[in-house]
């Protein structure tokens, strides 16, 4: 396709790239950054329930509550490098795309199975918690921990979608406009 552009705008190259490869690629970019700062934590937040509500029996109970409920802003840091990850394997990859998209999945379910496998292993029960309770608690947990795993995972996808979307469609405004001009 780069063929039929005109000669104005063959001119403008960056080495390989062309400016208006450069231009459509920061035009996704930017709706990247704006769509996952809008949208992306309050969809996680809706989408995912609290994973226990903060009355526990005892000081031991109520420790287990605090570390089951403490969030840190890395997930949100992860999520906006895979997004641009996916992004970038969206807009610059071409016919390896899901390649770099199943081999990052395959990676984050590895880490992840790990992580669930041998660092979240919780007791079997807890001193002062009726063991029905106990378990409605671990399942809930779970539940909301799978919840956060998969929306977020979607989300990234969803958004890189999104955004190379939007630099598809720039890249065909940016030469529409080289050609015609703003007038035509």
């Amino acid at each position: 396709m780069r063929q039929t552009y005109t000669h104005s705008v063959n001119n403008n190259k960056i080495g390989a790239v062309t400016v208006i490869d450069f231009l459509s690629f920061i035009a996704g970019l930017v709706a990247l950054v704006v769509i996952r700062w809008v949208c992306v934590k309050r969809i996680i937040e809706a989408a995912t329930s609290k994973p226990l509500d903060a009355d526990a029996p005892t000081e031991e109970a109520a420790k287990w509550v605090d570390i089951v409920t403490y969030r840190s802003n890395g997930g949100w840091y992860i999520g906006f490098f895979e997004s641009l990850l996916f992004y970038s394997a969206f807009v610059l990859a071409n016919n390896s795309v899901q390649f770099i998209i199943a081999g990052y999945l395959a990676f984050k379910v590895a880490c992840k199975w790990e992580v669930w496998s041998h660092v979240y292993r919780v007791p079997n029960a807890i001193r002062g918690i009726d063991p029905v309770k106990y378990l409605h608690f671990r399942v809930r947990w779970g539940a909301y921990l799978f919840d956060r795993f998969i929306v977020g995972t979607l989300l990234s996808l969803l958004t890189a979608g999104a955004a190379a979307a939007v630099a598809h469609y720039a890249r065909l405004w940016i030469v529409d406009v080289s050609i015609r001009g703003f007038g035509g």
